[in-house]
């Protein structure tokens, strides 16, 4: 009997999670299309695109992909590989936030279409970092790991894209760098971990990502710790 009811609560589990995951990428799709569309109208009005979005929206999926893998894997000895990998690229989706700074060079006549394209792109990117934090979550719910920890680790995450932004739109860090100047970008990063205003941005910054990490558990439920059969 207690087999029976503990298949029945991993059923359930694996239930909710599928329906939570579906409407995610549900939700993603709709946000790349509209933002596609707001994209494409205003290309075909100024006939001038900014190519520098769609870059960073590709960076922003990134994350994503890794951190879906990631969590279909989590009994792989490799998961905790995936998951340092994940980190570094993390603060791409969120970085797009502060791509709000290019509305202050719209021209007047082509305000409100920049509004819409710089906007949409950052909560696509916001929500897309979202995303990839709760799977990750969950991935670490699956391999065991305390409740308590991963709510740390999800502050740890935030915190740490709060200055992977500032480094990346400030002091023009990319994650590439980690691997082409690992040393130069430390020194800076170490330095900069002393300044203030640094810390200041980097705070808020978080807050932002920690902020709309506890409103997604709330309007969808906490990370579910479903079993998974791909990691088998």
């Amino acid at each position: 009997m207690e087999l029976d009811a503990k298949d029945t609560e991993d059923t359930s589990k694996a239930q909710r999670l599928l329906a939570v995951d579906r409407r995610l990428i549900l939700g993603c799709g709709l946000l790349v299309a509209l933002t596609a569309f707001f994209y494409l109208a205003r290309w075909g009005v100024t006939g001038r695109g900014m190519p520098f979005l769609i870059w960073n929206l590709f960076l922003a999926a990134v994350p994503v992909g890794v951190a879906l893998l990631a969590r279909h894997h989590h009994r792989r000895p490799w998961f905790f590989g995936l998951v340092f990998v994940w980190l570094f690229f993390f603060p791409n989706a969120p970085y797009i936030v502060t791509d709000l700074m290019h509305i202050r060079t719209a021209r007047p006549a082509n305000l409100w279409l920049d509004v819409l394209v710089l906007g949409s792109c950052a909560i696509t990117g916001l929500i897309a970092g979202l995303v990839s934090l709760r799977w990750i979550h969950e991935g670490l719910l699956r391999r065991a790991i305390s409740a308590r920890i991963g709510w740390l680790f999800v502050v740890f995450a935030s915190l740490l894209a709060g200055f992977g932004v500032y480094l990346g739109r400030f002091q023009r860090w990319n994650t590439w760098d980690i691997v082409t100047r690992p040393t130069e970008l430390l020194a800076e990063a170490w330095s900069a971990l002393a300044e203030t205003h640094v810390m200041g941005f980097s705070l808020l910054f978080s807050l932002v990502v920690l902020g709309g990490y506890a409103i997604m558990a709330v309007m969808l439920g906490p990370p579910i710790n479903a079993p998974s059969d791909t990691s088998r």
